[in-house]
């Protein structure tokens, strides 16, 4: 007698083809490097002395949109690394990005389910006050190495670091995602 497959019990049913194992989730490993690179570029790029007082800390951006994106991946460690690079190029005293980028971040850390509420205006805010308390600490690490100066125009590039924040989000969006609709199963 025939019974349809659907309907037969499962030892009488011919073996199934083994379904491969799915992609790691994180096989887009290399976003987060390369949007730090391109982000260190930016940040680095030869530009006139008064341009360069105002411009947005883009290093900071990436990093807080990883935190936010990826809290589990990029934390304290990789906020400390890269701010220790960014002191090697810098030629500041070693530790002064380095300890303000952990601040910062784990600030970032500790209020990313919260920001994720917030519209992205909202967030542009936080993230102004964020860059401003980064932009302390580096100074007042500095200036226990230098004599004082006077920088009236000193948290402007926090006001200008939170106007460009839906920019870059936008944009660091768009390339996470159009990586992920391109290679679908690596998500």
């Amino acid at each position: 007698s025939y019974q349809c497959r659907q309907h037969s019990p499962p030892h009488l049913q011919p073996p199934r083809k083994p379904t491969p194992m799915p992609l790691h989730p994180d096989r887009y490993w290399w976003l987060v490097p390369g949007s730090l690179f391109v982000a260190f570029l930016w940040q680095y790029w030869p530009l006139d002395a008064a341009v360069r007082r105002v411009a947005p800390d883009a290093i900071l951006l990436a990093s807080i949109y990883w935190i936010m994106r990826k809290p589990h991946r990029f934390g304290s460690l990789t906020a400390f690394t890269v701010g220790l690079f960014r002191d090697g190029i810098d030629g500041t005293p070693l530790g002064q990005h380095a300890l303000s980028m952990v601040l910062a971040c784990y600030a970032v850390h500790l209020l990313h389910q919260r920001l994720r509420l917030f519209t992205v205006w909202q967030q542009g805010l936080v993230i102004a006050g964020i860059t401003a308390f980064y932009i302390a600490v580096c100074n007042w690490i500095y200036l226990l190495d230098k004599p004082a100066g006077n920088d009236s125009l000193m948290l402007l590039p926090a006001l200008v670091t939170g106007l460009c924040w839906p920019p870059a989000l936008l944009l660091l969006r768009l390339l996470e995602r159009r990586h992920l609709r391109q290679f679908p199963s690596r998500a």
